[in-house]
């Protein structure tokens, strides 16, 4: 793969276009935490983004721990889903974000109420609030300690 992406950083240089953008993604894992750096170096003059990604393992996300059983991770974490996204899925039902910890939070549905009261409500509005005072909900909190390479 890495073979055809410098192919294709050849060409992209060879026409002199800006086009196609190209951008390479690092998945963080516990085995290549601390491969960060380098990836960055081998990639930083010569694409346009490079992305990191934090691997989400989904083992135990149907079981929602206590607040004080999850130590949060050292890092100024902030959540944007609920400030840029609702989901509604196949029977209507809305929720805060589309990853699978949202499900526990559900919104409404939307043969009930509409996008716009959705966005609004109260449960919306409280989920924002705990994300901008840093004091994350239980199901927030879940998803930040499960998401996180410690």
């Amino acid at each position: 793969m890495e073979g055809n992406l410098n192919r294709l950083l050849e060409l992209k240089k060879w026409r002199n276009s800006v086009l196609p953008i190209v951008r390479v993604s690092y998945v963080m894992q516990e085995e290549n935490k601390y491969e960060q750096e380098e990836f960055f170096e081998k990639w930083k003059d010569k694409v346009d983004i490079i992305d990191y990604q934090c691997l989400i393992d989904y083992k135990d996300w149907n079981v929602l721990k206590e607040p004080e059983e999850l130590p949060l991770p050292e890092i100024d974490f902030q959540c944007l889903n609920p400030f840029r996204e609702i989901l509604i899925n196949y029977n209507g039902d809305i929720f805060p974000c589309c990853n699978n910890y949202g499900y526990y939070m559900p919104i409404g549905n939307i043969m009930e109420i509409d996008l716009v009261q959705a966005w609004n409500s109260d449960k919306m509005k409280g989920l924002r609030n705990s994300i901008l005072n840093k004091s994350l909900c239980k199901v927030c909190r879940n998803c930040v300690a499960h998401n996180s390479i410690q």
